[in-house]
């Protein structure tokens, strides 16, 4: 059994954009939580059933960092390794690609 690694970048990306969208609405930010819970939970079950990134210089041929889209714009980033899922971060779509780097 695989286990869950979650980096200090999960959880400072989960702050900066829940108080982002605090500020102009606490339901929406209470409910962006909420489905970063739920987004974990599909991906701890079945981890591969999500796409790979495919960034230019971005080095992933085995198809071990991967994202799950949700809300439409958000995306929560993942590694699977041998014995363990490690939850990188959330990124919002229209932040540059780069930035995932930024969370390895």
């Amino acid at each position: 059994m695989r286990k869950f690694i979650f980096k200090d970048s999960f959880f400072l990306t989960i702050q900066e954009i829940y108080f982002y969208i605090k500020e102009d609405s606490p339901q929406n930010a209470n409910k962006f939580k909420l489905e970063v819970k739920k987004q974990i939970e599909k991906i701890k079950r079945n981890p591969y059933s999500y796409p790979s990134i495919d960034l230019e210089d971005f080095e992933n041929k085995e198809g071990n960092f991967r994202y799950s889209h949700f809300f439409k714009t958000f995306k929560v980033i993942y590694k699977i390794e041998m014995k363990a899922i490690v939850f990188l971060g959330v990124l919002h779509d229209k932040r540059d690609s780069k930035a995932i780097y930024n969370l390895l």
